[in-house]
């Protein structure tokens, strides 16, 4: 569980008994391979909450295997079981490098507004939905998606999309200057939480000079698959970045000061990795 101030206090100064919002982030489902996971994700994300409402469910991309049409209609069946509409949870996710059938289909958010229907793009544009980023206010906090469309050769954002996203943090720091900004971007941030210097395929290399500027922003990446056990996955600098795990398996570095792990025979996944399913709970106090 992470608890997210109001202020820029630091968090014990957390108040407990001001609650204004609670939220679930994960990332990597993974559909279809990864929906046993996902159901039972959400039995224990409901659960944790108990009587209160979940806010709103974030997912930081790799919602399918492949951006393909029947994975997008077995998740929608997942949140359908669970009556996120019912409960009042809002689902908002960013779309992945395997969302994007791995730079294929770099304007595939068509094809999930399609098939997921009102539980994507509330309120987008449809410039907005074709390139997959997303902006919305939800119990006045303002959170945002953006697509990160190259990871090939490289990972990195448009300058369409940073162009977007610049316009969207300014407005939500003209609406509050002192509010957090809630970020989700598939791909963690170079240099800044673990893993973030892993390989040019795993982190963004040109978003960090445009968030210097907005230190209210909290930014959310999967990607890696990385464990959540290791305190370097909150970062903080200029703005916050946190790593929120993954559903379907985590992963190890491939490398650790130049020796490879035995156990993952000189890739990133431990024979255990599918005995690990992790994401966040977080509650925001007013």
């Amino acid at each position: 569980m992470t608890f997210v101030s109001n202020t820029n206090n630091s968090v014990s100064g957390f108040d407990e008994a001001n609650i204004v919002m609670r939220l679930a982030v994960v990332s990597d489902l993974h559909f279809n391979q990864g929906k046993e996971k996902f159901d039972e994700c959400l039995k224990q994300l409901y659960a944790n909450a108990g009587e209160e409402r979940l806010d709103a469910l974030l997912v930081a991309g790799d919602l399918t295997d492949n951006g393909i049409c029947l994975q997008v209609r077995e998740l929608k069946k997942v949140l359908d079981k669970h009556e996120l509409a019912k409960k009042g949870t809002i689902f908002f996710f960013a779309l992945g490098n395997h969302d994007l059938a791995f730079d294929e289909k770099p304007y595939n958010g068509e094809m999930f507004k399609k098939y997921l229907g009102d539980y994507a793009f509330e309120g987008a544009t449809k410039e907005e939905i074709k390139n997959g980023n997303h902006h919305q206010v939800i119990k006045g906090y303002h959170f945002i998606a953006s697509n990160c469309k190259i990871y090939n050769g490289g990972c990195h954002h448009l300058q369409e999309d940073l162009d977007w996203l610049k316009t969207a943090l300014d407005e939500a720091q003209k609406d509050d200057p002192q509010r957090p900004i809630f970020l989700l971007t598939h791909p963690v941030i170079y240099d800044t939480v673990y893993g973030s210097k892993e390989s040019t395929y795993w982190y963004s290399n040109n978003i960090d000079e445009l968030l210097k500027n907005y230190p209210q922003v909290i930014t959310f990446g999967g990607h890696l698959h990385f464990p959540l056990h290791d305190e370097r996955n909150i970062h903080q600098r200029y703005y916050t970045a946190i790593q929120t795990g993954c559903t379907l398996y985590c992963s190890l570095e491939s490398e650790i000061d130049g020796i490879k792990p035995i156990d993952t025979k000189g890739g990133m996944e431990p024979s255990d990795c599918h005995d690990f399913s992790q994401g966040l709970y977080l509650e925001v106090d007013g």
